[in-house]
């Protein structure tokens, strides 16, 4: 029988952690974020897709570039059947709202113009 070779060793290359500063960043974001959603649990707040299911994730209307990130008028709660129907389901989600139109995702300046009229405006 032919002689088994042995597996060629590969070194392994890990993925560098977040610097402190992104790492800091993020995890501000993280408690900004679950503080937002207490607070709009608490006042009775549901899904805005499907309403009789409960907020579990923070949709970015206009994306998360740089400011809108953390841009609060730029949020919407949403459950997790609500997130996926909005990302499946682009044309309607912007029909309604949920997602911004062509050309304005991730531009902070158009998403400022944007949210003071409907369907932005609430």
């Amino acid at each position: 029988p032919p002689k088994q070779r042995k597996p060629i060793a590969r070194s392994q290359t890990r993925i560098a952690p977040a610097s402190k500063p992104l790492a800091s960043e993020r995890a501000k974001y993280n408690r900004e974020v679950a503080a937002a959603k207490l607070e709009a649990i608490k006042a009775g707040q549901t899904c805005a897709v499907f309403p009789e299911l409960q907020i579990e994730d923070n949709h970015h209307i206009f994306g998360r570039r740089r400011h809108l990130l953390r841009w609060r008028p730029g949020w919407l709660f949403v459950s997790r059947k609500g997130h996926d129907w909005i990302q499946t389901n682009i044309e309607a989600a912007r029909a309604s709202g949920w997602l911004a139109p062509m050309g304005a995702y991730n531009d902070f300046e158009k998403a400022q113009e944007l949210i003071k009229h409907p369907p932005f405006s609430g």
